[in-house]
């Protein structure tokens, strides 16, 4: 026999554990007694007595290797382990099962820790020192402003002595050409010092440097690793080569180091930009001196000496100062200071799911706990048949210590194999975070790889569950009546005396269960109602696609002309029953813009008014459905010549107007000042409010502008079809293709889709929590059927004899019954206590249900009790049906 008729596993298992002279003999013989046995006895027993050979080969050939080397500690710890494997091959239907109990249990919480991992300890891969980051906000009447202006960030940086350095961000998507091929991508613009103070060094070429801030100097870009290998070969060449970015000629100077995505955590970047390349290829006036426009997210590396809290005194008084120098404009009113560890930012991926992800952690944990209640009862029932086994042991002179550790041994080896099964699914379950996340415009790309944080997380606790369910009832088989234990068999039921622990156990289980299935009642319940809110709008039948003229070089005159030919020609397609354009969409990932803003004829106050602003086409109220309340829509009318108009929401009618029509009704953004003219719009309508963020927003004050008249170069446009959707968006493609072949036209697809981002964490806590609420159903009934189907059998003499002397069938029913019922009582008692808490937790994440809905706590109720009565049923009606003669004969 070669060794290439031995299987691999088993070939790898020898060869580490024996020694060269003896590997080949000993691999020969196991494949020629394979062969005998096979030819004997078939395949399934074959493999399995082989298995069997090969773990007693392995382990005698551990117990050599350490006698030589360790001594008689070393022997005795080959001796348990062998002992050990042996006792789980022997009985390889429960191996296998609480294998897979583990698996599932540890491969839940690897699965979330893995998302954790990813979200909250690590939201900017590829930094040095993450944990010495903090992002600086505003703080305006206890919101957080999480974006300042350029000389703000300039009076922010040079008052800063509590950090080592200040950096300032923000994202734009960018059309790129490269070789005469167009494509879009997406930028961070950044400041100077930006790889400096987040601690990313460079793969290939250079940073920026100071001089890469300043304006109207030669644009320079920086390339993601990610990037440069995917689009440009990892070609170590391309530094020095020129692109056009927006239009604009743009030299690579770098590569950055693999693994850094960008600055906002859940966001992967194809390009950097200096601040200083800003005015050329973004849209609009310069915003480099206006302290009014605030669109820099600011970083900062705090000091070795530094806190968070010195650091935010210290910008308290940058603020201060500021707030005396501009006192004249009422700029920085009542702002203050706020500073955010990069685990809690107000930003990204992890201000979107920080807080289901915590929650999914605790569930998970509960899980794990449920499965090791569920496997300590099964060990407890397997322990029982071995007390006898251990009495003789303990009567040849084994001391307990030895025993315990024996029996701790095995359950370490099956928690060993669950957490090998847990971290090999990690393969397709670390993923389904990313697989959970709607569509958007936004560069989402969550990095959830399986590092040595999750693996030690998982190796911790797979150790703490042997704790869990393997100590208990290590301590419960090595019995102290020995001698009773020899005598009877029967003394196994002594030794447990009533089975408080059984009873407990399945109790826990019941109880954690009715926890998990109330947090993934409320999360369904949730989902259901916010499906039954109305946003203000209408999604059905509209298709949605993004759009930048700006990258395909039109100025603002040719842009104009542009949206009316393509409302136009989209009008006319087959099944289109309306269309618009619109900055954003509602209730996807990205907010609108906002602005202060001055109403004609409203009292001066010390308030600064502030308004979300959208631009949008005509007919815009029309498209989405939306209810006009007062007024008109916005028309073609509303162009460039004609007098400024404005659509207003329900909030800013009824906040600055009162009782009275806001009709005719002039607004401005900004505040008038002495040295220009205000710039008046009039108010044509009023449109009911539309939710923009979320489903549970307070609603805001509204402007909607036409884009006709405030040009505005990137837009969405909005179709609304009487059709099928999915073909409209193939015609709205060649449509904008036959218009012009430059412009991108992205991300074509229905408004459902991308609208749930507003519920996309409630979905995500419904789908895991159900997931892992089943699962502890599921156990919580195994439990339950296991724990009366054991005192069945310990109660068999006693129910033969109750048969005998004229019970009924019913009244043994009724006492097998009665017991569990009695258990899974208790549990839906503690459960309901435990549920509060799990409600409290949700309380963030619910729509419109309360944390303690009556109708998801009577469900609850029901299906445990359905799960439970049918666990405790079929055990009784077992018993119930044995023959009194036969089963006293039997005992």
């Amino acid at each position: 026999m070669t060794r290439a008729r031995v299987p691999v596993l088993a070939s790898w298992l020898v060869a580490r554990v024996t020694p060269r002279s003896r590997r080949d003999e000993l691999l020969g013989d196991l494949a020629e007694m394979l062969h005998q046995r096979r030819a004997r006895s078939g395949g399934l027993a074959a493999w399995r007595w082989y298995w069997r050979q090969t773990g007693r080969a392995v382990t005698d050939a551990a117990d050599r290797a350490i006698r030589r080397e360790r001594g008689p500690l070393g022997r005795t710890l080959v001796e348990d382990t062998r002992h050990a494997w042996r006792a789980l091959t022997v009985r390889p239907a429960f191996s296998s099962a609480a294998v897979a109990l583990l698996a599932l249990g540890l491969g839940a919480n690897a699965t979330v820790f893995s998302w954790v991992n990813a979200v909250l300890l690590d939201p900017l891969p590829g930094t040095t020192e993450p944990g010495r980051l903090v992002q600086l906000s505003y703080l305006y009447r206890g919101d957080p402003l999480t974006s300042f202006s350029v000389p703000d960030y300039r009076d922010v940086r040079e008052g800063a002595t509590e950090l080592e350095g200040v950096a300032g961000r923000d994202d734009l998507a960018v059309g790129v050409v490269i070789d005469h091929d167009a494509e879009r991508a997406w930028a961070e613009v950044v400041t100077a010092n930006y790889f400096d103070v987040l601690g990313v060094p460079m793969a290939l070429g250079r940073a920026f440097t100071p001089g890469d801030d300043r304006a109207g100097t030669v644009p320079t870009a920086v390339l993601a690793h990610r990037y440069w290998t995917g689009r440009f070969g990892a070609d170590p060449d391309v530094i020095g080569r020129a692109v056009r970015v927006n239009a604009q000629v743009v030299t690579i100077v770098g590569v950055a180091a693999p693994g850094f995505q960008g600055g906002e955590s859940g966001l992967a970047y194809d390009l950097w930009l200096p601040l200083g390349a800003h005015p050329a290829v973004a849209p609009g006036p310069s915003r480099l001196d206006a302290r009014g426009s605030r669109w820099l997210t600011v970083i900062g590396r705090l000091a070795p000496h530094a806190t968070p809290d010195t650091v935010r005194a210290e910008l308290d008084r940058t603020i201060d100062r500021m707030r005396r120098a501009f006192a004249a404009e009422g700029r920085y009113v009542e702002h203050r200071g706020a500073v955010f560890a990069l685990s809690a930012s107000p930003n990204g991926a992890v201000a979107i799911l920080r807080p289901v992800l915590l929650v999914l952690m605790a569930v998970a944990l509960v899980v794990l706990l449920v499965t090791c209640a569920n496997l300590a009862g099964l060990i407890l029932a397997r322990s029982s048949a071995r007390q006898r086994e251990m009495a003789v042991r303990l009567s040849m002179g084994a001391s307990r210590g030895r025993l315990v550790r024996q029996l701790l041994l095995e359950g370490a080896m099956l928690s060993a194999l669950g957490a090998v099964g847990a971290v090999a699914a990690l393969r397709w379950t670390a993923g389904l975070l990313v697989g959970m996340a709607p569509p958007s415009e936004l560069p989402i790309a969550l990095s959830v790889p399986v590092d040595a944080r999750v693996l030690a997380v998982t190796a911790a606790c797979a150790f703490g569950t042997v704790l869990l369910f393997a100590l208990a009832p290590a301590v419960q088989t090595a019995p102290h009546d020995v001698a009773g234990t020899l005598r009877d068999a029967g003394a196994a039921g002594r030794a447990f005396g009533r089975h408080r622990w059984r009873r407990a156990l399945v109790a826990a289980q019941v109880a954690l269960s009715v926890a998990l299935l109330v947090g993934a009642g409320l999360s369904l319940r949730s989902l259901q109602a916010a499906s039954r809110m109305t946003p203000g709008f209408m999604a059905d039948g509209l298709v949605v696609g993004w759009l930048d003229l700006f990258s395909a070089g039109y100025d603002e005159t040719e842009g104009r002309a542009f949206y009316t030919r393509l409302l136009d020609r989209v009008r006319a397609l087959p099944g289109v029953t309306a269309a618009t354009l619109g900055r954003r969409v509602p209730l996807g990932f990205t907010g609108p813009a906002s602005s202060d803003f001055t109403v004609e004829g409203a009292p001066a106050t010390d308030d600064i008014r502030v308004a979300a602003v959208y631009h949008v086409g005509p007919d815009y109220a029309a498209t989405l459905g939306a209810r006009v309340v007062a007024g008109r829509d916005l028309t073609d009318a509303d162009t460039a010549g004609r007098t400024a108009a404005v659509m207003v929401n329900e909030t800013l009618a009824r906040t600055y107007w009162k009782d009275r029509s806001p009709i005719g009704g002039r607004v401005m953004f900004g505040q008038p000042r002495a040295d220009r003219p205000p710039t008046w719009m009039t108010v044509v309508g009023v449109v009911a409010d539309i939710k923009q963020r979320s489903l549970t927003e307070r609603p805001r004050p509204t402007l909607y502008v036409p884009v006709l008249q405030q040009y505005a170069s990137a837009m969405v446009l909005h179709v609304r079809t009487s059709g099928d959707p999915d073909r409209l968006a193939g015609d709205l493609q060649r449509a904008v293709r036959d218009l012009d072949p430059r412009v991108p036209f992205f991300n074509v697809g229905r408004l459902d889709d991308h609208a749930a981002a507003a519920t996309f964490t409630q979905r995500l806590a419904g789908d895991v929590l159900t997931a892992l609420g089943a699962l502890a159903v599921l156990l919580a009934g195994i439990g339950a059927y296991g724990l009366l189907a054991f005192l069945v059998g310990l109660r068999r003499r006693e129910i033969g004899i109750r048969l005998a002397v004229g019970a009924t069938r019913r009244q043994v029913v009724g006492l097998v019954a009665g017991t569990g019922a009695r258990v899974v009582g208790a549990g839906l008692a503690l459960g309901l206590v435990l549920s509060a808490g799990v409600g409290a937790g949700l309380r963030g994440l619910l729509i419109g249900v309360t944390a303690a809905d009556p109708v998801t706590y009577t469900g609850v109720v029901a299906v445990l009790t359905l799960v439970a009565g049918a666990a405790c049923v079929v055990p009784a009606r077992r018993a119930a049906a044995l023959d009194p003669a036969l089963t006293l004969r039997d005992e």
